[in-house]
Formats: structure tokens, C-alpha cells, sequence
């Protein structure tokens, strides 16, 4: 252990045995190790983006909902992901009704002629 004047010293050595000053330990470098991303979560935003007719908007919710219950239990990362694929997973459902409901009005429209006043049906 290095006193503030540069003399070696034992390593639990209080003062220097040289000059009498303290002594100081070398400052240790802590590496945190960074916790992984949550695969559901990057399931969930890819799910999200690609849609696949619907299926995977629903698969997208279920992800996202499933992946922010594990990152609050494990403390993983990618709670923006799985945030992001929540809402990707609402808007595609959203997109489907609102599919189903413009498809059905058209085929309605199309298929159903209006009879004229003097026609019987």
C-alpha cells in the first residue's frame, strides 16, 4: 500500500513507516454486471412491428404483458420494449376491427341490391 508520498508500505498499514503519513489503498474499479435484455420483450416489439395479419399483434400483447411481469420480478431490461410492443400489439388489434368492420361494409354495399319500388321480391 502506497503512502500520499509514494513510499511502499504493508497492505494493512494505517500510517507510513517511513514518513508518518496515512496510507491509501489504490481506488478498485467495480464493474456492475448489466442484466440481459427479456426475450419476451424483444418478442413483444417484433411481433409488434411485423403484424402477421393479426396474429401477431395478439401475440405482441401477450408478450409485452408477460415480459413486464418478469422484468419487475427478475430486474432484466427492456421494459421499453415490451412497452413498445404492447402498444404495436393495440393499434394492429385496433387495425383488425377496423379491417373486419370496412371489409364487411363493402361486402354488405356490394351484395345487398336494393329492390326497385315496383320489384317483388
Amino acid at each position: 500500500m502506497l503512502c500520499t508520498n509514494g513510499h511502499n508500505n504493508a497492505d494493512d498499514a494505517a500510517v507510513c513507516r517511513i514518513c508518518g503519513v496515512n496510507t491509501f489503498s489504490a481506488p478498485a474499479l467495480i464493474v456492475k454486471a448489466s442484466a440481459e435484455y427479456s426475450g419476451m420483450a424483444i418478442a413483444s416489439m417484433v411481433l409488434g412491428i411485423v403484424w402477421i395479419y393479426g396474429i401477431g399483434s395478439i401475440l405482441a400483447l401477450v408478450f409485452g404483458y408477460q415480459a413486464r411481469k418478469q422484468i419487475d420480478r427478475t430486474g432484466q431490461r427492456g421494459t421499453g420494449m415490451a412497452t413498445a410492443g404492447i402498444v404495436l400489439g393495440w393499434v394492429g388489434l385496433a387495425g383488425i376491427i377496423f379491417i373486419v368492420f370496412f371489409l364487411t361494409a363493402v361486402f354488405h354495399s356490394v351484395h345487398v341490391v336494393p329492390c326497385p319500388p315496383n320489384c317483388q321480391p
